[in-house]
């Protein structure tokens, strides 16, 4: 059953009544499928005649007389074929003795208030007896809406006939805004010329939802091109991923884009249009461009910036990255940004890998330019870079016969057990897989086995120092693609274990910088600012520690007789970057080991106070501790029970 089976039950019910005496309205958002959805039931569903409806679609239609002609096009298309045309003004007459039209009775205009068609229905020819009229597009017609419908209610009050009406509801009411008190000795009204029109003429109306796979599938049979048309039907599910995750309920933009793609498909070598992968990424970056082009605003001009937007947000995104040597640092400006719109479609796309140039894609959708050697020639550079080793085969399991499959499994499993792969994404890929072929019963090894083989396997990097260092360096997307299997148990622990590794390698790395750091910025103050609260800082040789607890791994003791030595501006410079620091930095981070380190601080550099009397440092570290030691302390205290709350 369809998604709008119920509509098809309903509409198969209402043209089966005599004289129903209302009509029925199909709504939907634009896009949503409900031309198609009609047309496709007309075609297609066994208990409708094709000839049994008349037609019209109003878009942009001002004037009944077009809105006749075509149903006089319909009703009689020898008379309506230009031959016919010669015989001169018997489209009208003929118009109005089929449907019993008399729009200018009693010399009326026909695009008076309200106006209506005047039928004769004792005279009404039996070539229209029984016709189902189906008016598309009510909210694009160009004339008035209470009209409109005055004109249309005739055929179903006064004709008896059956009336499907098809539009966006949503748009006729936005605009409707017009409404009129309609006043009387009882009652008085505030609703729509529209509201009021609908009560009397329509007596069901019946939302269309779109029928996403069925419209698909439709899609895929239009098209020309064979080999297009199969991969369409066999990824039809990894491709609809694409048009799910962008949100829009727009068929008609879906539809669109695939028929856009196949101009593309038409002019790759022969080699490529085999290469079903590199097809079906290149479609899915084609859908992404395309749907957010036609639905969501997005200028092709600036698809580079669509792109790299995704690449600097992080938590922060417009911090400022510039410094002072003159004064305290430019503080980062307050910025809560939501994530850019290219961040949905990350679990189903490379974002960094488009196959064409970016250049290639925006003259594609600013100009319509199919450059088929362009293509190629780009292609081939891709294919390149893209060269598979046996595990990313195993990947791609779906694209294998079943004795590739059998072939791949030990080639990689006796390279894995024999740690060949050096990279931590390989590794992390390869044990996802063999998981989930064991729960898959694909393989002999049971799950607890490769499950050790990858502990195992990620100490013997650690080792080799070919983990990270940085606890930021966490991702689960590796050539291309995500790692399998994550939600089960043993890839949690998996991952799990890496983190505590990496997590060694940091406190490494942080107790060298440490030895660094107080150098560091006796020669240059702003550094501090930098280094600790920059999410990009411009130091190439320190990591980014706006989210890392670092000042613990600092000699207290050093800093304390080094930091009284310091001009004032130094402490300044110090104490902003504290303020800045717990203000502005990852509020779920637990910071109690810098508030134990800030605490001894305060003690020690108490402790010296009294003997810097009537000297500069003294005014200085006085200042530092009540404006920006306390209050940073008690922004941690805050934090802290934030968390724990």
């Amino acid at each position: 059953m369809t998604l709008n089976q119920h509509i098809s039950d309903y509409l198969e019910y209402y043209c089966s009544l005599e004289e129903p005496g209302f009509a029925v309205l199909l709504t939907g958002e634009w896009g949503a499928g409900k031309t198609w959805f009609i047309k496709n039931e007309l075609e297609y569903n066994p208990n409708f005649d094709p000839e049994r409806f008349l037609y019209v679609s109003l878009y942009g239609l001002s004037s009944f007389k077009e809105i006749e002609k075509q149903f006089f096009e319909q009703l009689h298309p020898f008379l309506s074929s230009k031959p016919a045309v010669l015989v001169g003004r018997v489209l009208s007459g003929f118009l109005k003795a089929s449907l019993k039209i008399d729009i200018n009775k009693d010399d009326v205009d026909e695009t008076a208030s309200f106006q209506i068609p005047q039928i004769n229905l004792d005279e009404f020819l039996s070539d229209a007896k029984g016709k189902i009229l189906i008016f598309d597009d009510i909210e694009r017609c160009s004339i008035e809406i209470d009209k409109l419908l005055g004109y249309i209610n005739y055929f179903v009050e006064h004709g008896g006939q059956k009336v499907i009406l098809i539009a966006n509801e949503k748009e006729i009411f936005a605009s409707n805004k017009k409404f009129e008190d309609i006043k009387s000795k009882n009652s008085t009204t505030n609703k729509s010329n529209y509201s009021l029109i609908k009560e009397k003429l329509i007596g069901k109306t019946l939302q269309v939802v779109p029928g996403v796979e069925d419209a698909f599938a439709h899609f895929s049979e239009s098209m020309k091109n064979l080999d297009f048309k199969s991969i369409l039907k066999s990824h039809d599910q990894d491709i609809l991923k694409v048009y799910y995750c962008s949100n829009f309920n727009n068929l008609r933009a879906l539809k669109f884009s695939i028929l856009d793609f196949e101009r593309i498909f038409n002019e790759l070598d022969t080699g490529f249009q085999i290469n079903k992968p590199l097809i079906l990424d290149l479609l899915k970056i084609h859908l992404m461009f395309s749907l957010e082009i036609k639905c969501g605003g997005l200028e092709p001009d600036k698809i580079g910036q669509f792109l790299s937007e995704n690449f600097e947000y992080n938590w922060n995104k417009k911090q400022n990255k510039a410094y002072s040597y003159s004064g305290y640092p430019h503080p980062p400006k307050e910025d809560e940004t939501e994530p850019p719109p290219v961040s949905k479609y990350e679990n189903h796309i490379v974002l960094f890998d488009l196959g064409f140039n970016k250049e290639t894609w925006m003259d594609f959708y600013l100009k319509g330019a199919v450059k088929g050697s362009v293509f190629n020639q780009e292609l081939n550079q891709y294919c390149e870079k893209q060269t598979r080793s046996d595990w990313q085969k195993l990947y791609d399991h779906y694209d294998l016969f079943e004795d590739e499959f059998q072939n791949l499994v030990p080639i990689v499993y006796d390279k894995f057990t024999s740690r060949e792969y050096q990279d931590l994404g390989e590794v992390l890929h390869i044990s996802g897989l063999f998981l989930y072929f064991c729960s898959e019963s694909l393989i002999d090894q049971a799950s607890e086995d490769i499950y050790q083989q990858s502990i195992s396997y990620l100490n013997h990097l650690q080792k080799q120092g070919l983990l990270p260092e940085d606890r930021n360096v966490k991702s689960t997307s590796f050539y291309r693609h995500v790692v399998t299997h994550l939600d089960s148990q043993e890839m949690k622990g998996i991952l799990a274990h890496l983190n505590l590794l990496i997590l060694e390698n940091e406190n490494k790395k942080l107790q060298e910088l440490s030895s660094k750091f107080i150098p560091q910025f006796v020669s240059d103050p702003a550094f501090i600012y930098c280094v600790l609260n920059a999410t990009n800082n411009l130091f190439e040789d320190w990591p980014n520690l706006y989210n890392v607890s670092f000042l613990n791994y600092i000699d207290i003791n050093s800093f304390v007789d080094k930091f009284i030595e310091l001009p004032l501006h130094h402490h300044g410079t110090f104490g902003h970057c504290l303020i800045k620091r717990y203000e502005i930095g990852p509020s779920d981070h637990n910071w109690e080991d810098e508030y134990n380190w800030l605490s001894q601080l305060n003690g020690l550099l108490r402790e010296k106070l009294p003997s810097l009397k009537g000297r500069l440092s003294h005014i200085g570290i006085h200042q530092f501790i009540k404006e920006d030691l306390e209050p940073s302390l008690a922004k941690i205290r805050q934090l802290q029970e934030r968390r724990t709350n």
